[in-house]
């Protein structure tokens, strides 16, 4: 297992994009003593175990620090935390612009996604006033009519009867097909929503 100090004895901070720990190794496991907590006497309190169910100790540390950068120190962690001007609301500036950054970035895949499907979904009905009905084309229309509120919807034709229904599965929506007859061996097929909601119907 990666070991926390360096063979100098100086203290590893293991930075990543946005946030700085130090890694302590106890007879429990590893874990990371996050810096953005309680700037004060009380210290660093706040503790995530780095391990996970059906994933080694040693697994997820590597995982960890393939996206970090181990700076070595002589200080604390403390006093390197500070020295860095490494406060409280600055840590939170830090991490706020990267929230907003990152629900930028996610609106934008968004977009894109939705625009590649809308391309799929006109390439498949272009010039064919019935749609074959096999796995492929079911599921490009499928995804489609989950980028659209089911009020807006205008059901392409396919080789077999179907009706399709929307659902809202905890904030995320699901767009389900039942078929007038079996498509390898099945006729209830969904996209989207939760695990543990729609269980009768297969995802496709």
């Amino acid at each position: 297992m990666e070991n926390t100090t360096s063979k100098t004895g100086k203290l590893r901070v293991f930075e990543t994009k946005n946030q700085y720990f130090e890694v302590r190794q106890t007879e429990k496991g590893v874990f990371l003593y996050d810096e953005d907590n309680e700037m004060d006497q009380g210290g660093w309190a706040k503790i995530c175990c780095f391990t996970s169910a059906g994933t080694s100790n040693k697994e997820r540390i590597q995982a960890f620090l393939e996206r970090t950068e181990v700076i070595e120190t002589d200080k604390s962690f403390r006093e390197w935390v500070f020295d860095n001007n490494l406060d409280k609301a600055s840590i939170f500036d830090r991490k706020e612009k990267a929230r907003v950054e990152n629900i930028k970035r996610q609106a934008q895949i968004e977009t894109e996604l939705k625009k590649e499907i809308q391309n799929d979904y006109n390439n498949l009905i272009e010039g064919n006033e019935v749609v074959e009905t096999n796995r492929e084309n079911l599921k490009t229309v499928m995804k489609y009519l989950n980028t659209l509120n089911w009020g807006v919807w205008q059901l392409p034709k396919m080789s077999i009867g179907y009706s399709a229904h929307q659902y809202d599965c905890d904030g995320k929506t699901a767009t389900t097909v039942e078929l007038d007859e079996p498509l390898d061996g099945q006729t209830k097929f969904k996209i989207g929503g939760k695990r543990g909601h729609l269980n009768g119907y297969r995802n496709i």
